[in-house]
């Protein structure tokens, strides 16, 4: 498969539907659902207290390359240029292999907001102790849950913490912990 359709542009829709399918694998029930869009039907299955449904077109965004892989990007927007402006970008980053793709762990954030405080210093210096409190209370949580999963009364801490919470356990053996029932 190549994302790199030269000419994709200026061929008629049929076409480079046709086109994209070749290169994408897509069999002819999955053609012909682009073909015929989304029905209600369809779509009150996927979202609560559905009224109908909008058609904004839908094209394909080539040149891409994305962990070495070549990809075409289905892209539905009503802005003109968006999907040249993305398949001139992945052009340009082929040159240089294209894209890499990474994550990170997932991340959790909350906000509170604390109204009529007299001393806003000790106000904070409470929610550190208790955020340092919470935090101990999680990870120690997390490796009691691991710990009964494997049903197991003395477990390897290397084989129930993962990485991350490796140097948060206190000794290469934890503990027999009682499984937690809930």
């Amino acid at each position: 498969m190549t994302s790199r359709i030269s000419g994709f542009y200026k061929l008629p829709p049929g076409e480079r539907l046709k086109a994209a399918a070749n290169e994408s694998g897509l069999g002819a029930e999955e053609v012909s659902q682009v073909e015929k869009g989304l029905g209600i039907e369809q779509a009150d299955k996927m979202v609560e207290n559905v009224i109908g449904v909008i058609q904004v077109p839908l094209g394909i965004a080539t040149n891409f390359i994305i962990d070495g892989r070549e990809v075409l990007i289905p892209m539905a927007t009503e802005e003109p240029s968006v999907i040249a402006a993305a398949s001139n970008g992945a052009r340009m980053a082929r040159e240089a292999g294209g894209f890499s793709t990474s994550s990170t762990g997932p991340v959790m954030r909350a906000q509170i907001q604390v109204t009529g405080v007299v001393d806003p210093f000790s106000a904070r210096q409470s929610r550190v102790a208790l955020s340092i409190s919470v935090r101990s209370t999680a990870s120690r949580s997390y490796a009691e849950r691991l710990i009964a999963s494997r049903n197991s009364r003395t477990t390897v801490c290397s084989a129930v913490c993962s990485a991350s919470w490796r140097s948060r356990c206190l000794s290469s053996v934890m503990s027999p912990v009682e499984p937690i029932m809930r």
